[in-house]
């Protein structure tokens, strides 16, 4: 298969790399794939990369429709378990690009800032006190980061965020973004938990390809 033809158009937010970044990343796959890992001595090469982040799509050169993203998570060696390096997608290139337009479409449906349905949000989150928002955050962000294999939510300024939750600390959470069709942001920012709103969080579901609103908030 050709990767760089002209028919094979990649989604939006996704790039082909040059020769060095690509080997790059199959390097470190290899080195972060524990023996219980669903690509542990799997043959692939990697055929294009999610732009300003982790996420690698690698072709399987055994064989060739199938695909994998994986989200690297480049700690140069074996990781913890199976599960790791995660395997957001594994299947056919039609089924991964229909999955990405899924994504993006489904970005696109969720309330945008000065709506209703988001205005809404900005008054709910406003009347809560802001202590016991920043204490619910903190003890629920743990479980929201495992949710799904992306993650988004909605600051109270009306920024939309989607990619990955890196990190937590008392008062913050370190997001990693992904690109949108909206805005292109910092690929990691620390995001304060009082500026976020709670009732905004969702994750998307892989098992049924849609976003699914976290509901322990």
């Amino acid at each position: 298969m050709d990767k760089h033809s002209p028919s094979i158009r990649l989604p939006l937010g996704w790039e082909y790399l040059e020769p060095d970044e690509a080997a790059w990343r199959l390097a470190e796959l290899k080195r972060e794939l524990p023996a219980d890992h669903l690509l542990f001595g799997t043959p692939v090469e990697t055929f294009a990369a999610r732009i300003g982040d982790d996420d690698t799509l690698f072709h399987h050169l055994d064989e060739p429709d199938r695909f994998s993203v994986v989200h690297l998570t480049w700690l140069g060696r074996e990781e913890i378990n199976g599960r790791h390096p995660c395997v957001e997608f594994d299947g056919t290139l039609a089924a991964f690009l229909a999955r990405e337009q899924r994504i993006v479409e489904g970005l696109a449906m969720r309330p945008r800032p000065g709506s209703a349905s988001a205005g809404g949000l900005r008054r709910q989150a406003r009347q809560d006190d802001p202590m016991e928002e920043n204490q619910k955050a903190r003890s629920l962000f743990e479980r929201f980061a495992d949710s799904g294999s992306k993650h988004a939510f909605r600051l109270r300024t009306g920024r939309e965020f989607l990619g990955w939750v890196l990190g937590i600390r008392a008062d913050a959470v370190l997001a990693n973004w992904a690109p949108s069709p909206f805005e292109m942001s910092p690929p990691e920012e620390w995001i304060r938990f009082a500026d976020i709103e709670l009732a905004s969080l969702e994750y998307w579901d892989d098992a049924d390809d849609h976003w699914v609103r976290f509901q322990d908030v």
